[in-house]
């Protein structure tokens, strides 16, 4: 019988970091799962980690491969993956062990719930050993989610469940794309289906010395092809979005709803996103900042600028 969850974790030279990923997998309180390993070209000793754990009894698809990159390598994890839903995490990342357990209680009293995911935290590594674990405050949301997700990326992959339904429903990752494919999939999934969260920090991202670097000017070029995606797909997201906002957007610039709020002059929605006054006072820098920003973007994005895939 097929397992419930496929756990999808996809690899590259990650010796250093991976046993303590695989640990935080394999100590689960919820115990109905697979785990499909892409080994994206290691050179170093990932595969001989990997085997020791398949030797050792626990229920692992291995997959060795060259290399292709991180999208094509998680959609071929996707392709072996047996499972009603699809957990993913990152072989530098951590879970704690009640994550895959709450966010399966979620898809259970909510049918109508495509993806899950969780709060989390960042652990930094510093140079001899020391450590730092430190509370992330994203503003998280749920629901139908579209429009403050298309101001900012805020849901880590390390932390979604999603069902395999709707992954054969939306598509699976777009491999071109090299610093966004996880945004891109998730914006295509909240066009369709609402998205809940677990309002815990189940998810521990490292940042470390060898994470990989992002081009930002790659980066922002993708996220102009996401917005523009995302507004043929939603054609009123661009009304709800505003001309400032959009033209923000379509630059890579990152808005939280309370500064949507301002630049929409929508006051008293913003005051209720931030809590108080005091609060949004202490955001209008800022938000003026992103003002004078986008006098630069003015100008009508065309279907032309936009990055073709």
């Amino acid at each position: 019988m097929a397992p419930m969850i496929s756990i999808n974790l996809c690899c590259y030279n990650s010796e250093k970091l991976l046993e303590e990923t695989l640990q935080s997998i394999f100590t689960q309180t919820y115990k109905d799962w697979e785990l499909v390993v892409i080994n994206d070209g290691s050179t170093d000793s990932t595969e001989q980690i990997i085997r020791k754990h398949i030797n050792d009894g626990w229920p692992i698809i291995y997959h060795y491969q060259s290399n292709a990159g991180l999208g094509a390598s998680r959609n071929k994890a996707i392709e072996l993956s047996t499972g009603e839903f699809i957990a993913i995490i990152d072989h530098d990342d951590l879970w704690l062990p009640s994550k895959l357990e709450k966010q399966m209680a979620i898809f259970f009293r909510s049918p109508q719930v495509g993806l899950v995911y969780t709060e989390q935290s960042i652990l930094y590594h510093y140079p001899k050993g020391a450590t730092k674990l430190v509370y992330n405050t994203y503003p998280y949301q749920r629901g139908n989610i579209l429009l403050p997700l298309s101001l900012t990326d805020f849901i880590t992959c390390s932390s979604i469940m999603v069902r395999t339904e709707v992954l054969n429903r939306v598509g699976l990752f777009n491999p071109e794309l090299k610093q966004v494919e996880e945004y891109d999939l998730i914006l295509r999934i909240a066009s369709e289906f609402e998205i809940d969260y677990v309002e815990e920090p189940l998810v521990s991202y490292r940042l470390h010395s060898s994470n990989a670097s992002k081009d930002s000017a790659r980066r922002d070029n993708e996220v102009q092809f996401l917005i523009q995606q995302a507004i043929k797909r939603t054609p009123f997201l661009k009304e709800e979005m505003g001309s400032l906002v959009f033209s923000l957007r379509v630059h890579g610039i990152n808005l939280d709803m309370g500064q949507y709020y301002l630049l929409k002059n929508y006051w008293q929605k913003a005051h209720d996103w931030y809590g108080s006054w005091y609060a949004l006072v202490r955001q209008l820098p800022q938000t003026l900042w992103l003002y004078w920003r986008s006098k630069k973007y003015r100008t009508q994005i065309s279907p032309e600028s936009v990055v073709k895939r």
